[in-house]
């Protein structure tokens, strides 16, 4: 698999969105490749594809649930591709396989909690009305247990380094103080 840096694809979308201007095409599709392009190239990190980043993680809706040997299967096929990435973060657009990776990660006893954060980006949101708007989180809680996120939402420009650094710190704080209510119980 070929490694491509943010400022590679970011020059990818510039290029397509220059063919479709040459081509006449309908302008909001233009601007989304433009906006894209922007984004990548003010992230402050790098975004690495993993291998098999389009195969299931194995939630499929019931089907972990129905089939649980074959979904743990293909969680830990999922988990060892992303461990091959060295990411920090990692981002999916889909909540079953959110919820499946962190579980995953979390029965390992790996960090999955306020050590990392994830975006979500307008298109990712469900909603048209949201096709503009970026949310940022972090979850918060014990060591192995999430218990909450905390989250920032703002525009799809927005300056993500200080957007991730904001909820990473706010995470860790309230993880910090449910930890002492814990402690003292």
């Amino acid at each position: 698999m070929a490694v491509h840096t943010n400022s590679d694809i970011a020059d990818r979308f510039d290029e397509i969105a220059d063919l479709l201007e040459i081509e006449g095409a309908n302008p909001f599709r233009i601007r989304a490749y433009r906006n894209a392009s922007r984004m990548l190239r003010s992230l402050g990190v790098e975004i690495a594809e993993m291998r098999d980043s389009s195969v299931c993680c194995g939630f499929g809706g019931s089907f972990s649930f129905e089939f649980p040997e074959v979904a743990s299967v293909v969680l830990e096929k999922k988990l060892a591709n992303i461990a091959t990435t060295g990411a920090d973060v990692v981002i999916t657009d889909n909540p079953g396989c959110l919820t499946h990776l962190r579980g995953g990660l979390d029965v390992r006893g790996q960090p999955s909690s306020s050590q990392r954060p994830f975006v979500r980006l307008g298109h990712e949101l469900a909603h048209p009305a949201l096709a503009e708007i970026a949310l940022v989180g972090a979850c918060y809680g014990l060591v192995h247990r999430a218990l909450g996120a905390v989250s920032l939402v703002g525009p799809v420009r927005m300056d993500y380094e200080k957007a991730l650094g904001a909820v990473r710190s706010a995470a860790q704080e309230l993880s910090r103080f449910v930890e002492s209510i814990y402690d003292e119980a």
